[in-house]
């Protein structure tokens, strides 16, 4: 890192006082006369747990559940539960309430797990330094709070802790921001949000990123989104019916004289009532599947195990309990005792977003990411303390059978069952003219990623104006030579540094060679990319972008970089989202009989627009019947979306297919839609197309018909 210079090192000693603040436990004990849970009965005298009953605080503050209900295993396969020893098995924690989230009148959603009120609007601050997200929240408090949609008259909202911004995660669900969205909250981003947290190092904050899924430090000069918090509400304490004893069963106790207990080679967290090995070099390293297979048999063989059985590997939330975010180095809490160096620890918790991974936590820095499950890793043995009272666990949500008569229900055909999961790779799709469109963000990017001499940010505006000439002569005294690319568009610009960092992908071991399957070509690793984001202190600096370690540098501008223009995006009324449906590559009306295959395609072309959105695809029957199809390519009578979130492109996807259709005689419409509104419900407001489909009887050859 450059040297800020004495202003800058003082600005942000300044911030950082003035959000110095203890923070908030993962999760506060339950409010008095609360029904809970995770209480915790006392365990019989002369147990091997007997002799903390006397420390144990009265209704455990249990961490909550994860989210996670579905089992994977190391390919990334959904398997059964039953003897993985996976998160999703055990399903330890708070049950969650239902509804978790609800909306309030006043633009905030109120988090009835944890009993904090969020700000419902997650991009109306935009994205600012940490410095710049305490002023926004002192400016929001200040201003009389009359933006972003709000309307109430509180005047406390804050940065969250760290704990509190992860606390949104659902370990269940790949994209967070999508489903946040979906439960209440509105333009939550796919990208990183400050905490008011201070990492181990004081120029340094924590950020939770709900795109990547990672817990994650950043340079408090590095620009993030912000989300605000309050302390609204006592939380919701959801009691199974068979949770047995009743609160007043639970005797009273003091609070305990320190929150860690060491003894016999264990470690025994009061504040969680979980149990831990002492030592953390005894199990030896190991992929995922292994540490899962090695336990509890495994922990009964080191100092202070052999006197429990039911030794397991912690989950995501019971890992990132030990970390202390104001430390790193070790980033495990200090009182805690254990024994050996601290490491990179596997979980139990599979990340919903890539299967092949898990989401393991530092022992060094305290972050979390996910790695491969082959990765040879360290591993922690949790186990539950005795008395606390384990809810049901939940259930994927099943295929539903259907009322209507089997020969008007399209089969799905054998090689084409799995779960349709968007945005579909590529991520990039060629255009044809040496450019390839995002189907994410809708930019459209040169194919070629290094057509260009490298060239600093000073020269790079006059670079991409000559390259937007028209001029022939102009455009020939340039030296690049882009592949494939002969068109004359002239609308290239440089990228933000936001929009270079949505390139990379943090969850493959080359992010570079991974960019070059992607659609694209040339993408360079040996060096950093220019973007047209200019450093908020110094004029003279701007930010760049290295592929390789998916870093954010500041430079002079005056140094030369690589150089990747992007086009501007189109917009205008004449520019809303284009939807088509293909059946067997015909966008108009077909005639098929019953033994004849079906194909359903989709296209969208969303012209950079990103608003949240239901995808829905469904067809009526002869009858009038509609069914819907699902995410698991079921067909249901239940008005369902086949996916939810940001829009994105789609390049003639086979959404369904039947190897032969078997449809009783008749007219089947065929409708593939989105809508603007992100709430599972097929709105008047929306973007539609449809197809229809003429079953006949016999095997006469299909034949194209004129729609009615």
């Amino acid at each position: 890192m450059r040297k800020a210079g004495n202003p800058i090192c003082l600005l942000l000693l300044a911030a950082c006082l003035v959000v110095f603040r203890l923070e908030r436990p993962l999760l506060a004990a339950p409010p008095a006369g609360s029904a809970d849970g995770g209480k915790m009965a006392a365990p019989p005298a002369g147990s091997a747990d007997g002799k903390m009953a006397a420390l144990r605080p009265g209704p455990a503050a249990l961490l909550p559940r994860t989210g996670q209900i579905v089992c994977y295993d190391a390919d990334g396969h959904e398997i059964d539960y039953a003897g993985t020893g996976q998160d999703c098995e055990f399903q330890r924690g708070r049950v969650w309430p239902i509804p978790r989230f609800f909306v309030n009148r006043d633009g905030t959603v109120t988090d009835r797990l944890t009993g904090l009120m969020w700000l419902r609007d997650g991009a109306c601050l935009g994205v600012e330094t940490w410095a710049g997200a305490l002023a926004a929240a002192k400016a929001f408090n200040a201003d009389g709070s009359r933006r972003c949609g709000y309307s109430g008259s509180n005047h406390d909202w804050r940065l969250p802790a760290v704990d509190e911004l992860a606390g949104l995660f659902n370990a269940g669900e790949a994209e967070p921001a999508d489903y946040l969205n979906l439960q209440g909250m509105a333009n939550v981003q796919r990208g990183g949000y400050w905490s008011a947290s201070t990492a181990g190092t004081i120029l340094n904050a924590w950020v939770v990123d709900f795109g990547s899924r990672r817990i994650v430090t950043a340079s408090k000069i590095d620009k993030n989104f912000v989300l605000l918090v309050r302390d609204a509400a006592p939380a919701v304490q959801e009691e199974p019916e068979d949770a047995g004893a009743g609160k007043d069963d639970v005797a009273a106790a003091p609070a305990p004289p320190a929150r860690f207990l060491v003894e016999d080679g264990t470690v025994t967290d009061l504040a969680t009532g979980l149990m831990w090995l002492r030592d953390l070099s005894c199990l030896p390293r190991s992929g995922w599947a292994g540490a899962l297979a090695r336990l509890p048999a495994a922990g009964t063989a080191c100092p202070g195990g052999a006197a429990h059985d039911d030794w397991s590997l912690p989950n995501l939330v019971e890992m990132r309990s030990l970390i202390d975010h104001a430390r790193d180095f070790p980033a495990l809490w200090p009182d805690a005792g254990f024994l050996g160096e601290a490491d990179v620890f596997w979980t139990s918790t599979t990340d919903p977003g890539a299967p092949r991974k898990a989401f393991v936590v530092d022992g060094n820095t305290g972050e979390t990411v996910s790695r491969d499950k082959r990765d040879r890793l360290r591993f922690m043995a949790v186990r539950r303390l005795p008395g606390v009272v384990a809810a049901p666990r939940l259930e994927p949500e099943e295929a539903e059978g259907l009322a209507v008569d089997d020969d008007l229900v399209l089969p799905v055909s054998t090689d084409l069952k799995s779960e349709i999961k968007w945005p579909p790779p590529p991520r990039f799709i060629d255009n044809g003219d040496g450019t390839s469109l995002d189907i994410i963000t809708g930019y459209i990017w040169l194919t070629d990623a290094n057509c260009f001499e490298k060239t600093s940010w000073e020269k790079a505006d006059q670079l991409l104006g000559k390259f937007n000439t028209s001029n022939p002569r102009a455009r020939a005294r340039l030296k690049f030579d882009c592949q494939g690319y002969r068109e004359h568009y002239n609308d290239w610009v440089l990228p933000s540094i936001n929009e270079l960092k949505e390139l990379f992908n943090p969850y493959v071991e080359d992010p570079v060679a991974w960019l070059n399957t992607q659609g694209v070509t040339n993408v360079q690793g040996s060096g950093d990319y220019l973007s047209r984001t200019e450093t908020p202190y110094n004029l003279y600096y701007n930010y760049v972008f290295n592929f390789k370690k998916g870093v954010v540098r500041n430079y002079p501008k005056t140094l030369k970089f690589f150089l990747w223009p992007r086009r501007v995006l189109p917009r205008g009324e004449e520019y809303t989202p284009l939807l088509t449906i293909t059946v067997n590559s015909i966008d108009r009306a077909v005639t098929l009989t019953p033994d004849e295959p079906l194909s359903i395609n989709v296209y969208l072309h969303t012209f950079g627009y990103r608003f949240p959105a239901d995808f829905w695809l469904w067809y009526e029957t002869p009858g009038g019947e509609r069914l819907w199809l699902s995410s698991l390519r079921t067909w249901r009578e239940k008005e369902t979306p086949v996916y939810q979130g940001a829009l994105f492109n789609l390049n003639n996807y086979e959404i369904f297919r039947s190897d032969a259709n078997g449809l009783a005689p008749g007219k089947y419409t065929m409708h593939f839609a989105v809508d603007a509104i992100l709430n599972g419900r097929l709105d008047n407001l929306r973007y539609e197309v449809k197809n229809t489909v003429t079953i006949r009887d016999g095997r006469a050859p299909a034949k194209e018909a004129a729609e009615p």
